[in-house]
């Protein structure tokens, strides 16, 4: 990313630098993890929905990626940049920055969060257990 003068919000900040002390004060401040900005790459095409993760990833900050999932940040969200049509997860960014800790990381995280999404689909579809879902007595 090419931050030029643009401004970044401090969660987005913290998590591209790696500083994992002014993470936990972001979150613990009640900063939204899963925070989307825009940017414009070296090509100075725009990256359309940038998350603090994306940009940990990117840097390869693997303990600051661990301590934003852990505050819920969505691993499965993705950039775009519209003008080429690609579009990008976080374990994707890492890998394409050759930060294989932090893709492994990510892609096992991407793993158990597609895997549990699905656990969910397939009981929410049942009728007998749709009950149990929607008054969450059933831990899935």
């Amino acid at each position: 990313m090419v931050f030029g003068s643009t401004s970044l919000p401090r969660i987005h900040m913290a998590a591209y630098e790696g500083d994992v002390q002014a993470l936990r004060t972001a979150i613990a401040d009640g900063e939204d993890v899963n925070a989307r900005i825009d940017l414009p790459n070296q090509s100075s095409h725009t990256v359309c929905g940038v998350t603090p993760l994306y940009l940990a990833a990117q840097a390869g900050h693997k303990e600051a990626c661990g301590l934003l999932v852990a505050a819920g940040a969505d691993v499965l969200l993705k950039c775009a940049i519209p003008q080429s049509g690609d579009v990008f997860g976080p374990a994707d960014i890492a890998l394409m920055h050759f930060n294989l800790k932090t893709w492994l990381y990510l892609a096992g995280e991407q793993k158990r969060r597609s895997a549990r999404m699905s656990r969910r689909s397939l009981f929410r579809s049942s009728s007998m257990v749709q009950p149990l879902v929607e008054h969450e007595q059933l831990a899935i």
